[in-house]
């Protein structure tokens, strides 16, 4: 009873106190919001004091307007899409002065409320290239001028995808469209040119730049487009791609002026299950044009509308059954490429590469040139029957997959012979003549009845004419079994010959061979080569990669030699010794580049011919003494030769090479015959300079100079030796 009469004598006490506070102390208010304004609505505010909670004045706040972006000259910035433009505000959000655009070819179809364009563009020299299409219209006119200049181009995806356009108009201004400018366009059905000689004046970037890929009329001249297509006199191109994916053309007629048709114009163009004719003025005219020019080999097949099933016609005859090129003077690349109307052809020209490739039913052929391209018959599966007369050399693949070729002579005029040149011909068992071949490139006659095997252990070297061109059967895996001597009289190996024979240890080669092709004995299909040496014989030529992968622990090279390709040895791990006769044996050799010397992988350098059977083991060299009288170390000569100290220039020398010591990482003094600085500073010296920074040039000084004077050398027993 006691507590409760204290607690309510506290209670009254603290309601005194308040109500003596709420009389007599200065009100601290502040404003609350009770309604936030917006921009068309009023807010309202009151006052409220913090200590006691009496409220004081109460405020309406009107309303906030809209708020819109400046632009930098103090404006209100437009917004807008295809259809309108409108203000928008940046508070609410609301949507203000909505209108239409006004558009039209007067004002560049730039909208001159808001400056929206359905077109933007990217000047060039030579006038606007679309760029960019912002509208939404089915039916789309590309604009002839901008800013009173021409619209020449259109670029790369300007309509990529849009699944709304179904019919383009282009004039005649236009003459070069982007990459997939018109890729994925799948309601696109019309194109409207303003000429056909217009549209063949069109660069095309790639097939999706032209909209013929993908629609299926084409207007010219207000005129639709049917199956027959006349080129225009004045035309003397078809352009790539130019009539890619159309369709539906089935005869196409070329006036004599026509001299070149690009990559793919005619893919996809033809009617399907139609007979297709192409007219031309004469064969002449024909055989002149050029197809795919700069590009690359498969590429330009894809150029000849032969080649897609079309029939040759002249004077309204087709050229079908045997063909006589007698009287053309020159027969173009791919003119007949792929044409599947002639079965034997006789031509006495200058020939492009592939001229007669891929003819299917092609059989016999009679050639009087001087040059058999890449590519001239192959892949005719069905030719067994070839003359060639005057012919100096038959080129890559120029008779691949011919697999009904049983036999053939070749010129004894003909001394080089491309890569895959007869490979694949299955029936090809004799090859006559070839006395005078000295080169044979990589797989010239792999594949072909020249590798069929007496029996699976029985191995024999293939030669054609003086040329090793392969090995069949196998070698034997005991000691020596491995040992293999190319016959005398032999003038080359092919490239690529022994490149996959097992157990191959050694080769030994006749004094008349002159040619290592390449890859000759690249061991790429073994594991670990065996080859352990081989005798170079009277080889002026080693080819890229001839040794390559192979276990080679060293190789003599021999005055004879006078060039060696790229990478002629990567890969020869185990090399450690080279030896040459003289140090002018290296000055004499082209070396393709650092990765053609196989110092770079010996590091070591013997003067001398090796003795297998010399009790004292050799020592390399760490002294290069040039020659007197040599007046140019080649490039690369030296390259990797890290064993050399020093190396001895005679003052006759006048240029030094493109890394004629590159990786010679412990050369540190040049002792140059001559006596002064200025002599020489006349040698050219590639690399500009001889070695790294710890390398001295030496200056020769019979007498001993002052002491002060330290860059001069002297012979001390015939020993290069510096005076102090």
């Amino acid at each position: 009873m006691k507590r409760s009469r204290m607690i309510l004598i506290a209670v009254l006490a603290m309601l005194l106190v308040v109500m003596l506070c709420a009389c007599n102390h200065d009100h601290q208010y502040v404003v609350i919001t009770d309604e936030e304004a917006t921009c068309t609505q009023p807010g309202k505010t009151h006052e409220e004091c913090t200590v006691c909670g009496d409220w004081g004045e109460e405020t309406e706040v009107p309303p906030l307007d809209h708020l819109y972006d400046k632009d930098a000259d103090n404006k209100d910035v437009w917004d807008f899409d295809a259809e309108e433009h409108w203000h928008e505000c940046t508070r609410c959000g609301e949507k203000q002065d909505k209108a239409g655009h006004t558009l039209s070819a007067q004002t560049d179809f730039v909208c001159s409320t808001c400056g929206y364009a359905i077109f933007e563009y990217e000047e060039m020299s030579d006038g606007y290239v679309l760029t960019k299409y912002n509208g939404a219209d089915a039916d789309v006119v590309i604009p002839q001028t901008y800013k009173q200049k021409k619209v020449v181009g259109i670029a790369d995806d300007v309509f990529y995808q849009n699944a709304t356009i179904k019919s383009i108009s282009l004039s005649e201004n236009i003459n070069r469209i982007g990459r997939d400018a018109f890729y994925g366009m799948t309601s696109l059905n019309t194109v409207k040119a303003a000429s056909l000689q217009a549209w063949l004046g069109i660069e095309f970037a790639n097939y999706a730049a032209n909209p013929m890929s993908k629609a299926s009329e084409i207007y010219f001249d207000n005129a639709k487009q049917e199956s027959s297509v006349v080129i225009p006199a004045s035309v003397s191109e078809i352009k790539e791609y130019a009539f890619y994916g159309f369709g539906t053309i089935t005869d196409i007629t070329l006036h004599g002026g026509v001299t070149a048709i690009g990559y793919r114009a005619f893919e996809g163009a033809f009617k399907k299950d139609a007979d297709i004719t192409v007219n031309a003025e004469s064969l002449q005219n024909w055989c002149a044009i050029s197809f795919a020019a700069n590009r690359s080999d498969v590429e330009g097949m894809r150029a000849n509308p032969l080649s897609m099933g079309a029939t040759l016609k002249i004077d309204g005859n087709a050229i079908e059954g045997r063909l006589d090129l007698g009287g053309i003077g020159k027969i173009g690349d791919y003119a007949f490429y792929g044409y599947d109307k002639i079965t034997d052809v006789e031509c006495a020209a200058e020939i492009g590469k592939y001229a007669f490739a891929n003819c299917k039913v092609l059989i016999s052929a009679s050639v009087d040139a001087a040059n058999i391209p890449d590519g001239l018959f192959a892949g005719c599966a069905l030719l067994d029957s070839v003359t060639l007369s005057n012919a100096t050399s038959i080129g890559a693949s120029a008779f691949e997959n011919c697999k009904a070729l049983a036999n053939i002579t070749i010129p004894e005029t003909v001394t080089e012979m491309g890569e895959k040149a007869f490979e694949g011909c299955e029936a090809l068992s004799e090859v006559n003549g070839a006395e005078g071949l000295k080169k044979v490139g990589t797989s010239a006659f792999f594949g072909t009845g020249l590798f069929e095997t007496a029996g699976e252990n029985a191995f024999t070297l293939v030669y054609v004419g003086n040329v090793l061109v392969g090995a069949k059967g196998k070698l034997g895996s005991a000691q020596n079994e491995g040992d293999i001597e190319v016959r005398a009289g032999t003038v080359a190996i092919a490239g690529g010959a022994l490149s996959n024979v097992e157990n191959l240890t050694s080769v030994k080669l006749p004094e008349s061979l002159k040619f290592i092709g390449k890859d000759a004995m690249r061991y790429t299909g073994i594991v670990t080569s065996k080859l352990a040496s081989v005798e170079l014989g009277g080889t002026l030529e080693i080819g890229e990669g001839a040794f390559a992968g192979s276990a080679l622990a060293r190789i003599q090279l021999t005055a004879s030699l006078e060039k060696i390709g790229s990478g002629a040895f990567t890969g020869c791990t185990a090399l450690k010794e080279v030896y040459v006769e003289g140090i002018e044996v290296l000055l004499g050799i082209e070396f393709a580049d650092a990765n053609a010397n196989p110092l770079t992988l010996s590091k070591a350098l013997y003067i001398g011919t090796y003795d297998p059977d010399a009790t004292d083991k050799p020592t390399a060299t760490t002294l290069i003494t040039i020659p007197d009288g040599t007046t140019e170390i080649g490039a690369y000569a030296f390259s990797g030769l890290s064993g050399v100290s020093g190396v001895v220039l005679p003052t006759s020398l006048t240029k030094i090479g493109k890394g004629a010591f590159e990786g010679c990482s412990a050369l540190r003094s040049v002792f140059y015959k001559g006596t002064t600085e200025e002599e020489y500073k006349t040698i050219k010296i590639e690399d500009g300079n001889i070695g790294g920074n710890t390398t001295s040039v030496y200056y020769f000084s019979a007498e001993r100079p002052e002491q002060s004077v330290t860059n001069y050398w002297h012979f001390d027993n015939n020993v290069p030796t510096r005076w102090y």
